[in-house]
């Protein structure tokens, strides 16, 4: 036999609630858990870049531009919504989806991955402070420039900071 239940209108509100609620947060959890591939590609652009720079001390001007071409895609684009495992966000910006690409990448560049806490290496500071550190001339003190002559070493960091500054 079937047994037949009656609801009255505050019943049938409150079941509808309770359904709405628990499909959102699992929407959120399902939100947050599936992160954010755009960060994602931009952590895998910082570990690049943090190996290419770590090489040797002695950066040429070919080496940078190489760096230049790889951050000018990011130019214009925003992070969007969602962190990402290898990143804790630590503040409202780091945070905001529309933080521009380039600064993500800049803030991120020195965070520790998988810090639970979000602290950066101290040593190695913002991306931006470190391409100020890199020399501006030779091994040998000569003016280096690129394998074209086009630029030098002191333009294309000028060119890198712009870039990353002005998102």
């Amino acid at each position: 036999m079937k047994k037949v239940i009656r609801l009255t209108e505050t019943d049938l509100v409150r079941l509808v609630k309770k359904v709405i609620s628990e499909n959102s947060s699992k929407s959120l959890v399902n939100e947050q858990t599936k992160g954010n591939q755009f960060k994602e590609q931009i952590a895998d652009l910082i570990d690049e870049i943090q190996t290419a720079m770590s090489w040797d001390a002695w950066k040429d001007a070919d080496n940078l531009m190489d760096i230049y071409k790889k951050l000018l895609p990011l130019k214009g684009k925003k992070v969007g919504k969602g962190q990402i495992p290898r990143y804790v966000e630590m503040d409202a910006e780091q945070q905001n989806p529309d933080l521009p690409a380039l600064h993500y990448f800049n803030t991120m560049y020195s965070r520790i991955p998988g810090n639970k806490y979000g602290m950066g290496n101290s040593v190695m500071g913002y991306f931006t402070s470190r391409i100020k550190q890199v020399g501006d001339k030779t091994f040998f003190g000569e003016v280096e420039k690129t394998s074209d002559g086009k630029y030098t070493t002191p333009q294309i960091k000028s060119m890198i900071i712009s870039l990353v500054n002005n998102g």
